[in-house]
């Protein structure tokens, strides 16, 4: 399994300390739903993982992402929901970084978070 990748950066307040990329690409309700499963099931051996915030999603977004063919999945989903709609989501664009916002049914990549 793929070694947790350990943020060291300065600058802006470290929020976070480890973060995971899911293969595959989930709606909203599927994000959640393996989320909530993940943590029920001592992933990587830590049960506090979370979807990370807009502002943290972009200080970490991987600008070398493999396309996918579906839908949405050059996006990665971030835990903010578009103030406008409760059924949109904030998510960032892994090739430029630039944030969209999507509906909730369209498939978008996992970064997962940890807190140290």
């Amino acid at each position: 399994m793929e070694k947790l990748k350990e943020l060291n950066g300065t600058g802006m307040n470290k929020i976070y300390q480890y973060y995971k990329d899911l293969p595959g690409s989930y709606t909203w309700e599927q994000a959640v739903d393996s989320i909530e499963f993940l943590n029920s099931s001592n992933f990587e051996g830590f049960n506090d993982w979370r979807l990370p915030s807009l502002q943290e999603m972009g200080s970490i977004y991987n600008k070398n992402a493999d396309e996918e063919t579906t839908p949405g999945s050059k996006y990665y989903l971030t835990s903010c929901i578009w103030e406008c709609n409760q059924y949109w989501r904030y998510t960032i664009n892994s090739e430029d970084g630039v944030i969209a916002v999507l509906h909730e049914t369209v498939p978008t990549r996992i970064r997962l978070v940890r807190d140290k």
